[in-house]
């Protein structure tokens, strides 16, 4: 397979000594004025920086060149649902949702919860529960952390007086 960085590295060499493709050099070609034309790799070449490898193609004509039987294999194994031979390795961590302790798989690293139902259940209990790391009775904790404790609240309507009274004052 080509490493990508060849592949657009040569492209654009192409494109810029060459210019863009401007013609269909396929003999059997049934387009008549077709809109865009690519340059297509002549099979059996390397990707290099040699005008040679390479010949000039409609879109059509550098689909049908480039679908070989392998290309046919993987894309009938994809109708079927099935994985190529490269794909379907899940390297996903497991995880254990803080809510239901049940296994689930993620690529988020920061993820605790499974699903939107157990994120409901965690907020919904969350509400009424002081949250660890807070201090209450401050500012902080009723602003920041959403706090509704009786402390938090107490603190906050005290603040909010004194501001008030500073401001008539």
């Amino acid at each position: 397979m080509k490493d990508i960085n060849t592949y657009h590295r040569v492209h654009q060499w192409i494109a810029y000594h060459y210019g863009k493709a401007s013609k269909c050099e396929n003999k059997d070609c049934t387009f008549k004025n077709p809109k865009r034309y690519e340059w297509a790799l002549i099979k059996g070449n390397e990707y290099e920086k040699n005008i040679n490898n390479f010949m000039q193609l409609c879109c059509s004509c550098h689909r049908k060149y480039d679908y070989t039987d392998e290309h046919r294999k993987k894309l009938s194994l994809a109708k079927l649902g099935k994985p190529p031979n490269n794909k379907g390795v899940d390297n996903r961590p497991i995880k254990i949702c803080i809510v239901c302790n049940g296994k689930y798989k993620t690529y988020h690293k920061k993820s605790k919860i499974c699903s939107l139902e157990c994120r409901n259940k965690y907020n919904s209990l969350s509400k009424g529960k002081s949250v660890k790391n807070i201090t209450h009775g401050t500012i902080s904790g009723y602003s920041y952390h959403k706090c509704r404790c009786d402390k938090c609240k107490k603190k906050n309507t005290e603040y909010y007086k004194s501001k008030r009274n500073k401001q008539l004052c």
